[in-house]
């Protein structure tokens, strides 16, 4: 969604304002990472996780995850491997 979305929009303001659509593929690819990268991180923490001595598991969710990554991390480290993914 965020790539078809901002890729068409990309192109119509590039055309209109700027008189070509190339560069439109830079746009769409950054809010493509920006959106699903999130997602991606706590879903990539979820599969590697493993349990502790005691048997238990860090994450109880995707939830816990995100709010326990956010607690420790800050915002940010939900982006990383944002250079590589844009690219």
């Amino acid at each position: 969604m965020g790539t078809l979305a901002s890729y068409d929009q990309s192109v119509e303001f590039f055309k209109d304002n700027l008189g070509f659509g190339e560069g439109a593929s830079y746009v769409s690819r950054f809010f493509a990472a920006t959106s699903s990268l999130p997602f991606d991180y706590v879903k990539t923490q979820i599969q590697k996780m493993q349990p502790n001595a005691e048997g238990k598991f860090p994450y109880t969710g995707s939830l816990d995850c995100a709010m326990k990554t956010l607690k420790a991390g800050g915002s940010l480290k939900f982006y990383t491997g944002f250079p590589f993914l844009f690219i």
